[in-house]
């Protein structure tokens, strides 16, 4: 998404924290977050929502190197394991 486009669904934030037996942490970004039901720790990918897994499966193939690439409609790997997730 380039600067000058908005986007009106929200983006989230997911770390996966191998510390924590890949434990993930979700925190919705942006203004359209306030009845975000995805917030939170989650005990594993299979917890996520199956349109989350599937845009976070999709960004673990991109390459965690800068400068990353955003991926239309699907979100931008931040680092090895950081991902911003469009919905």
């Amino acid at each position: 998404m380039s600067p000058n486009e908005t986007q009106e669904d929200p983006a989230y934030r997911v770390i996966i924290d191998e510390s924590k037996k890949n434990s993930i942490e979700v925190q919705c970004i942006g203004m359209y977050c306030v009845d975000s039901m995805v917030d939170g720790s989650y005990s594993g990918m299979e917890e996520l929502p199956q349109w989350m897994q599937e845009k976070v499966a999709l960004l673990m193939m991109t390459s965690y190197i800068p400068p990353t690439i955003d991926v239309e409609g699907v979100g931008r790997r931040i680092n090895e394991r950081t991902f911003w997730v469009y919905q």
